[in-house]
């Protein structure tokens, strides 16, 4: 019975178009966010851009075991940045939630690589 592949465990290219768009989603929404379009709307687009993200964490994290690792450093590096020089550009309950979605995307990288 012939191997199957599922690419390699820390490949960069696999996720690059999904962090590319995680990029893009959060490009927009602060672009909406500054020039103040939608204000009505900009907690639902944030919300959408939250849930969008996580699902496209998710997926990337089905193709490589790097999505998780950045995502968790991401999450650390707001923590550490809100606790040490009290900037404040994202909220804490962002940072966990980044930690939340990189342990989730361990265990689906877990699932789908072993």
């Amino acid at each position: 019975m012939p191997h199957k592949r599922n690419g390699h465990l820390f490949s960069l290219s696999s996720i690059l178009p999904h962090i590319i768009l995680i990029a893009i989603i959060i490009g927009v929404y602060y672009y909406l966010s500054i020039h103040n379009l939608f204000p009505m709307w900009i907690d639902y687009i944030d919300d959408g851009g939250k849930i969008v993200i996580a699902l496209l964490i998710i997926l990337a994290s089905a193709r490589s075991a790097l999505m998780p690792i950045i995502t968790l450093l991401g999450g650390l590096l707001i923590l550490f940045t809100i606790q040490v020089y009290d900037i404040t550009l994202v909220s804490s309950v962002e940072g966990w939630g980044l930690i939340v979605m990189s342990l989730v995307g361990l265990f689906i990288t877990t699932l789908v690589k072993w």
